[in-house]
């Protein structure tokens, strides 16, 4: 499972009945446009979207981390993402 709080991202492995299986991973920022999860083979994939903010100077991204085992890594950015989650 994946969510976003005012901490950031996280992950945690459940089994099939969603019970946790392990502690929660942090994977990076906050994701106030949200998450989506996705698994390939041993990687779960989550795309995380932070929409622009140009009363702050922020384009905003599309971040998407690989997480294999308990490491994360960033595997591809892109944007700008408008402030309304439209590039």
């Amino acid at each position: 499972m994946a969510w976003s709080e005012r901490g950031g991202l996280y992950v945690r492995r459940v089994d099939p009945r969603g019970a946790p299986t392990g502690e929660p991973i942090r994977v990076g920022g906050a994701c106030p446009g949200g998450v989506a999860m996705s698994a390939s083979g041993d990687a779960l994939f989550v795309a995380c979207l932070r929409p622009g903010d140009p009363d702050r100077g922020r384009d905003g991204d599309l971040a998407l981390f690989a997480l294999r085992g308990d490491r994360a890594a960033l595997a591809s950015r892109t944007g700008p993402v408008g402030p309304a989650s439209q590039g």
